[in-house]
């Protein structure tokens, strides 16, 4: 019965998690507009983690337009500073022909300057805090080429330009979001020790609590078990770092209501940790089927929700194939 309760308690906090974020795109943008990097499936939301050097300069995307879709972009910073880049879109027709050049023959192009918000925004998905500047949507008549570009003509800085609406996930896409948000965080210019020390701490703090309730004792060095409290360690760091980074940005932010969004990302690590762990101690109590069988449930669903960066899920799992291999 436990199981079950917790299984629908899963599930339904992956209807609310599944509101949905951007996939980061590893790709950095050209300084000349015929060199301009593709962006694929420009309705499928997409990020771009960028940098204009101190001095200034521009950036230059393109996408693929079909005629009936939507262009869908923001432009975004992590802080406040003299960098205020403008977002510009280059499309095919006619129009303002004056907020950039060169533009194509057969081009225009619009310019939308960037404008700090008077305050910034919490980003459950990561948890982050950004710094709109530009926004911009245009159903798209014709299909064409269509170039973006970002321009700073005095400052550097980092920014972030969010391409469409259509959230979807690759299963790679998928397993790999803790990766990629700590490559997030290096780009904010978070200093490493400062993103993973809370990851540390809340396993050695799961150590400490197993120690002096004794279940270390109890399990001994039975190889399923020590897997099992393994993988729950570090699911329960997954939480340590969610949960540094939602106070840190909180902090900055205030509370908001989308913070709840990220709580549930906070609590979907913490409890799969402390599962595995207690499926462990019933390894060396109460060994069955079911027991077995529930470690690697709980290694599924981690691997589903991020927890335990992918190391996590998949000791649960191995627990669970050497625990049939004994019996």
């Amino acid at each position: 019965m436990a199981l079950k309760n917790f299984l629908s308690v899963l599930l339904l906090l992956s209807l609310v998690t599944g509101a949905g974020g951007h996939v980061p795109l590893s790709v950095t943008g050209e300084e000349a507009l015929s060199d301009a990097v593709l962006v694929k499936d420009p309705e499928k939301s997409w990020v771009v983690y960028d940098e204009i050097e101190e001095g200034g300069g521009i950036r230059y995307f393109k996408v693929e337009m079909r005629g009936g879709g939507e262009l869908r972009l923001s432009l975004f910073v992590p802080e406040p500073s003299r960098f205020i880049p403008d977002l510009i879109i280059i499309f095919p027709g006619e129009g303002d022909d004056t907020a950039i050049t060169p533009i194509p023959e057969g081009y225009a192009a619009e310019l939308i300057p960037g404008r700090y918000p008077e305050e910034p925004e919490f980003e459950p998905f990561t948890p982050s805090v950004l710094y709109p500047l530009a926004e911009y949507s245009r159903i798209i008549e014709h299909s064409g080429t269509w170039y973006i570009a970002v321009r700073e003509p005095y400052n550097g800085g980092k920014f972030g330009l969010a391409i469409g609406y259509r959230e979807e996930f690759t299963p790679s896409e998928w397993l790999l979001v803790p990766f990629s948000v700590i490559g997030i965080r290096l780009w904010e210019g978070q200093p490493t020790l400062l993103i993973i020390a809370p990851f540390f701490a809340a396993i050695l703090a799961g150590l400490m609590v197993l120690r002096r309730t004794g279940i270390l004792t109890n399990i001994g060095w039975k190889d399923p078990a020590v897997l099992g409290i393994s993988a729950g360690l570090l699911c329960l760091g997954s939480a340590g770092i969610t949960g540094a980074q939602t106070i840190m940005a909180l902090m900055r932010t205030g509370w908001t209501g989308s913070a709840w969004v990220t709580l549930l990302f906070l609590l979907i690590p913490l409890l799969l940790g402390i599962a595995m762990i207690n499926t462990s101690r019933k390894y060396a109590l109460m060994p069955s089927r079911t027991v077995g069988l529930t470690m690697g449930i709980w290694g599924v669903l981690a691997l589903l929700f991020w927890a335990g960066f992918i190391a996590g899920p998949i000791l649960a799992i191995v627990s669970t194939i050497r625990f049939f291999a004994r019996r």
